[in-house]
């Protein structure tokens, strides 16, 4: 695509909203076509881009002339005039491209006076309740924006320069867009509409978010401040200086302070001590081993008459009660069903990618049932494919699936999916 394409036309390269959901190139297809005289509708997908199932925004879209002569004597095919759009992230902002575009009818027959009238107060009263729809989608868009990057400037992750750049450009497209198509006025009516709301993300605030957003970076990045150590009073002559006791144990559950007492001698008995003994809480709450008694049953001063009591081994419950706590003991560890582990190298291919992104962080979407990838050359043969296998990868991959355990796992993002189906495309171009 080339910068001198005019947007919001219908020349291959065009860039159009991505949240209107085509219904911004419906009205004006529809303004075409009752100045022309050819009715238009929504045309089905060419066979190539047949895959695709579902509605709404990230599907293509096809649009185009359906006029058909009711008074001909032969049948005459559907017409040629049809212009395909597909779904594009441009700068990090969800657009739509115009990839296919054909002007030429091939019929020379237009609809009567009659036809016209009737087929204009149709799509008149279409044509307002899609602008009604389209403005309301933008105004939420707008409050979106606003909101949720209002919210990250001062999150723990703040968000990089490059990311609030494409959600301010994302507004002045939204705002542009609409003066072109609709005039000046309703974009005035619209503008007052998102000030209404607060929804409008201004210059000064965008300034202002750049410069937050770098005091919060620099402070997470740092963590905490240097610590500037304290200025020492130097001792009086006349006073000898105390020598400050030892400390000898730092922290009562600090790793350090364990080993010191395990090495320290032993305590005095509790005769010996001049102090009471302070018991640990630890120890008071642990659980103390019960001491063994031997019982005389013969009532004598023999020691080759004492009977000892018999051990009785423990039955099948309690030893299934006590093997949890042995397992404990013995460290044995049981892997994650719920998040099998896949092999390093497919976190390295995906760490190899040249994206902002760490798409490595969702490698364990990968291993779900629907998917099963676990290695560089299966993305890389999906990539390749032009049967929309790399489409259907990555709508599995941006899926909410709830586990067995009842937590649900989220999906990759959308932006994210994008960035990745354009670096899977790079690669399989570069082979």
């Amino acid at each position: 695509m080339t910068d001198d394409v005019p947007p919001l036309s219908f020349v291959v390269g065009s860039l159009w909203p991505g949240y209107d959901e085509y219904d911004l190139a419906r009205i004006k297809l529809m303004q075409v076509g009752m100045k022309e005289g050819f009715p238009v509708e929504d045309l089905p997908l060419p066979n190539h881009l047949s895959h695709w199932n579902r509605h709404g925004r990230g599907r293509p879209f096809h649009f185009g002339c359906c006029f058909e002569d009711d008074g001909a004597d032969v049948s005459v095919p559907a017409c040629t005039y049809r212009v395909l759009f597909e779904p594009r992230v441009v700068d990090g902002i969800p657009r739509t491209m115009v990839t296919q575009v054909d002007t030429q009818h091939n019929h020379t027959s237009r609809m009567r006076s009659r036809e016209r009238l009737s087929h204009w107060m149709k799509e008149r009263e279409d044509r307002q309740r899609r602008k009604a729809e389209v403005r309301d989608r933008a105004l939420s868009r707008l409050d979106h924006i606003k909101k949720s990057w209002s919210f990250r400037i001062t999150s723990v992750d703040p968000p990089l320069q490059w990311e609030l750049d494409a959600a301010f450009g994302e507004q002045n497209m939204i705002l542009d867009t609409w003066e072109k198509l609709f005039g000046k006025e309703s974009f005035d009516g619209l503008v007052e509409a998102a000030k209404d709301k607060s929804s409008l993300f201004t210059q000064k605030e965008h300034a202002a978010a750049l410069a937050q957003m770098k005091r919060s970076h620099d402070t997470f990045i740092l963590r905490t401040p240097p610590v500037t150590p304290a200025k020492r009073t130097p001792p009086r002559q006349d006073h000898p200086t105390p020598t400050p006791a030892p400390n000898r144990f730092s922290s009562a559950t600090s790793p350090v302070a364990r080993i010191k007492r395990e090495a320290a001698p032993e305590p005095l008995d509790e005769s010996e001590r001049k102090t009471p003994r302070i018991e640990d809480e630890r120890a008071k709450a642990a659980p103390k081993e019960k001491k063994v008694i031997v019982v005389d049953l013969c009532d004598s001063d023999s020691e080759d008459e004492d009977v000892k009591p018999a051990v009785e081994p423990a039955t099948a419950a309690e030893a299934a009660q006590n093997a949890p706590a042995q397992d404990a003991r013995e460290g044995v560890k049981t892997a994650d069903p719920n998040r099998p582990e896949l092999p390093n190298d497919l976190a390295d291919f995906l760490r190899s990618l040249s994206s902002p992104f760490p798409l490595e962080k969702h490698v364990h979407l990968f291993a779900r049932p629907s998917i099963e990838v676990d290695s560089p050359e299966q993305l890389r043969y999906i990539a390749s494919r032009e049967n929309g296998a790399l489409d259907e990868l990555l709508e599995e991959l941006g899926k909410d699936v709830t586990r067995d355990d009842g937590i649900v796992e989220k999906g990759m993002p959308r932006v994210w999916r994008s960035a990745l189906r354009d670096e899977l495309k790079r690669v399989a171009r570069d082979e």
